[in-house]
């Protein structure tokens, strides 16, 4: 058994103008469903975990994703009102070439961040994993789990201040439940690092490995998304910076063990 994903923060499926500052949030207001659409056309996933996708009434990015490439099976969780469009509640998604023979989700139950930018109090989102199960070729099904973890470093607190621990104890607690090898966690941590060990103590003691991620995820040179598991080999990955959102798209492929 092979599959081969791909993560990917999409931003509302806005990508940066012609020109425009990638580092200045405001540069991306384009709509860039289509060259969304495209790469992952190009690159052909088996499985596509996003996030901060967009719906509303008729309108859901990830159907709209879905049936242009044509892939059957697709969900899509959302957990609050955009911050990117007011008009737009905001998500994440998995959309698979494979049956997504069941899904759950759980939301995160720690205290909203609060930061004061430009006389405006900002709060956080709020957020939850989602958990399906994708039956592979061969009847191998695998989990596979997405999220968008808080931005810290948005709402200024340090990674090792109490209410960070607290929250990063609580995602550890969900990504540790209920799931049986394999599994694949690819999502945003929003945590800067190259590896996630030392966050997730617990996760990587019961068996778990990860993707060290040497390559910047983001224009501003960070790596925020992450990829954990569980009872697979993995063969390759690579990040495609060659796009213009404020997330890149990072690919992995891999295989049961032994």
């Amino acid at each position: 058994m092979r599959v081969k994903t791909l993560q990917w923060n999409i931003g509302g499926g806005r990508v940066c103008k012609s020109g425009a500052d990638p580092l200045d949030p405001a540069s991306y207001a384009k709509d860039g469903i289509d060259a969304i659409i495209e790469l992952i056309r190009r690159e052909d996933p088996d499985v596509i975990t996003l996030q901060e996708t967009h719906e509303a009434g008729s309108h859901c990015q990830p159907e709209t994703i879905a049936g242009s490439l044509g892939y059957k099976f697709w969900l899509n969780q959302t957990t609050d009102r955009s911050f990117i469009d007011a008009s737009m509640h905001i998500g994440q998604a998995v959309i698979s070439r494979y049956p997504i023979i069941s899904s759950h989700f759980s939301p995160f139950k720690y205290p909203k961040f609060e930061v004061l930018k430009d006389g405006e109090l900002i709060y956080s989102k709020n957020g939850g994993l989602t958990t399906c199960i994708v039956e592979v070729p061969c009847g191998v099904r695998v989990h596979i789990r997405t999220f968008h973890m808080v931005p810290f470093h948005f709402f200024k607190v340090e990674l090792h201040a109490q209410p960070a621990i607290d929250a990063l104890s609580e995602v550890e607690m969900w990504l540790s439940s209920d799931a049986e090898s394999p599994v694949i966690i690819q999502a945003d941590f929003n945590i800067n690092s190259s590896i996630l060990r030392d966050y997730f103590p617990k996760l990587f003691a019961a068996g778990y490995d990860e993707i060290v991620q040497t390559d910047p995820t983001t224009p501003g040179g960070k790596s925020l998304d992450h990829f954990i598991y569980k009872g697979l080999v993995m063969e390759s990955t690579r990040v495609i910076a060659q796009c213009r959102t404020d997330h890149f798209p990072i690919l992995a492929e891999f295989r049961e063990c032994g």
